[in-house]
Order: C-alpha cells, then sequence, then structure tokens
C-alpha cells in the first residue's frame, strides 16, 4: 500500500503541473528557424527523456544526431532527464513537446485526467527484470516468496507481480540504483533493466541470474513517446513528422549506435563505451521491438488496464483507448 501511495502522490504533483501549465504554456509545438529542404522554416520540436542519457533512449537521441527529421524540416532536440524530471508533467504543461515514459506511468497519469497520449510505442518488450542469486534457489517469480526484496515506488510491475504469484512473506526495502547490498545479502532480489544491471554484476564478479518481468505476461509497453492532447488537436502533421523521424532513429539505431553513442557520451559524462554497447548489443540480439517499429495494438492496452485493475494500482475509471494512437506510425 505505501507504493500505492507514493505513486497516487505522484500523480497528484502531475496534476499540480498540468493547472500551472495552462496558466502559461510558453512553448506549444517548438520555434520555427532556418531553412528545410523546402526552402521553407525549419520547426524545432523537444523531446524530454526520462532518465539521464543511455542507450535505452538510443532511438531518439539517434533522432537528433542524424537528423532524421530534417527531409520534413522537423529539427528534433533531446533533452537529458534525471531525478528530479518527470516527463509527464513537464509535456502536459507545455514545458516539453514531447516526453518518454512506459505505458503504464501513462495509464496511470490518464486515470488522473492528465491529458497525455502515446504517439509511438517505443519497445514491444519490457525491460524491467528482477536479478537474483542462482545460489538462492530461485527459478521462477513464485519462488521469491520469503525473499527480501528491492524495489522503486513507480509502474504497476511489483504490485501485479505480488499479487499474480501470490507471494507472502517479503520483506519490501528501498532500491537504491546500486548493486552493493546485493553483492552483500545472497537473499536479496532486486529489480533492474535487463540492458544495464547484468553488466555491472558481471563487471564485479557478482553471480547472478535475472527473472524478465515480460516473460511473467506483464509487459507495457517500454521507452514510448508520448505528447499532449493539445498537440495532437493543433498540429497533427508536427506529430506525424516526428514520430516518423523517430522511428527512423530507431531503425538506424539498432543497424548502427555509433551516432547516437558519440551524442549520448558528450550529454551525459558517466556514461562510459562499456555499459552503453551492453545495452545497444541486449536491445539489438534480444526482440525487444515490434513490427512496425512503435507499433501498438488495442489488445496490450487493454490487458495492461486489467492488470493494474487486478494489481490495486489503477483505482479510477480510464479508457484504454483514450491512452494511445497508432495514426501516426508508419507502416514499415
Amino acid at each position: 500500500m505505501q507504493q500505492i501511495r507514493r505513486m497516487l502522490a505522484v500523480a497528484t504533483a502531475v496534476l499540480a503541473a498540468v493547472a500551472l501549465g495552462a496558466c502559461g504554456s510558453s512553448n506549444d509545438k517548438g520555434s520555427e528557424s532556418g531553412s528545410g529542404s523546402g526552402g521553407g522554416k525549419t520547426e524545432n520540436v523537444t523531446l524530454l527523456m526520462n532518465w539521464f542519457a543511455q542507450a535505452e533512449q538510443g532511438g531518439y537521441w539517434q533522432a537528433q544526431a542524424a537528423d532524421t527529421g530534417k527531409s520534413q524540416g522537423i529539427s528534433i532536440k533531446v533533452l537529458q532527464g534525471g531525478p528530479q524530471i518527470q516527463t509527464i508533467p513537464q509535456v502536459a504543461a507545455g514545458k516539453a513537446d514531447f516526453g518518454v515514459a512506459q505505458a503504464d506511468e501513462l495509464m496511470l497519469a490518464r486515470a488522473e485526467g492528465v491529458p497525455v497520449v502515446e504517439v509511438f510505442g517505443g519497445m514491444d518488450k519490457y525491460l524491467q527484470c528482477m536479478m537474483y542469486h542462482p545460489s538462492s534457489g530461485i527459478k521462477d517469480f513464485g519462488d521469491i516468496s520469503g525473499h527480501q526484496v528491492a524495489v522503486a515506488p513507480s509502474g504497476g510491475f511489483w504490485p501485479w507481480i505480488k499479487g499474480h504469484y501470490h507471494l507472502q512473506n517479503v520483506k519490501e526495502i528501498n532500491f537504491t540504483g546500486t548493486l552493493a547490498e546485493f553483492k552483500r545479502n545472497k537473499n536479496l532480489v532486486q529489480q533492474c533493466f535487463t540492458t544495464s544491471e547484468p553488466y555491472f554484476a558481471d563487471q564485479q564478479g557478482i553471480d547472478h541470474a535475472e527473472l524478465l518481468v515480460a516473460d511473467a505476461g506483464y509487459n507495457p509497453y517500454a521507452q514510448g513517446l508520448f505528447t499532449s492532447e493539445r498537440m495532437i488537436k493543433e498540429h497533427p502533421d508536427t506529430v506525424r513528422k516526428v514520430v516518423a523521424a523517430v522511428q527512423e532513429g530507431w531503425r538506424q539505431f539498432l543497424e548502427d549506435p555509433t551516432k547516437a553513442r558519440d551524442l549520448v557520451l558528450s550529454v551525459n559524462k558517466d556514461m562510459e563505451k562499456g555499459p552503453f554497447d551492453f545495452a545497444w548489443k541486449t536491445l539489438k540480439d534480444g526482440d525487444f521491438f515490434g513490427t512496425p517499429l512503435g507499433g501498438m495494438t488495442a489488445e496490450r492496452w487493454n490487458t495492461l488496464h486489467q492488470q493494474l485493475e487486478e494489481a490495486g494500482v489503477l483505482t479510477k475509471k480510464v479508457d484504454p483507448n483514450s491512452v494511445w494512437t497508432d495514426e501516426f506510425i508508419p507502416k514499415q
């Protein structure tokens, strides 16, 4: 329940930010400057990331680095996120044109009345996983009963896992984002991204194994691109062009991450080539993207809606179809 209360507190902050933004949004569709390939003005748009620059956002950084919107008169500026950045209230308030979020986060925000819509599904497979020590005897999610678990209060995956597998005698502690406690405590299970923590565990010589949350059936679209209802209503051509540029950015990134990596490493001084390349290879080889890139289905969104209700996280009425649209996604 503590986790749910924290998520509701975040939702309240989202609504407050939206109310403030409605009083004076300064940048509805970006600014215009320079000349496009057709002699017209180049439209500048901003994409706000949900964390520090990293490979898991690679297609968006590639869109900027390779200027994939140039032929359509779109110039994409990607903005690095961080622990104090919440993309949903920023975009809803008009402080950024587009943002990146997980599908369950958008569903919960929409239930609170925040007018945001996912326009590009990002990854077809959820990156979240649970890391454990092989010596613990864990083989599946049901075996987590009786263990200490480090999780952060976000999204709905952990409440759903707990309920779906009827976990008992689980002691939850705060996820710190490091492997220090995991290395010391052989009884600890902690959340992770399959593209990140396994690399660092290997570097530190820590025995580890992972259970991918998507394999359990909880599989929201990951790292998806969203915007405001207002943007869609007033500037649908801008949305269409940005989605096409982003889709091309992801296509290029999965083929060759060099341009995106160079940009990410220049923006995020704490990022290094090793973990970036590990994440890229995991994404490339792990069947994390569908066809077309960024495509979505009503069935997946309806399933997510049902799972969030079952987990007790989604307590207000929301139409799942109001949270997303695929009308702007080019068919490959």
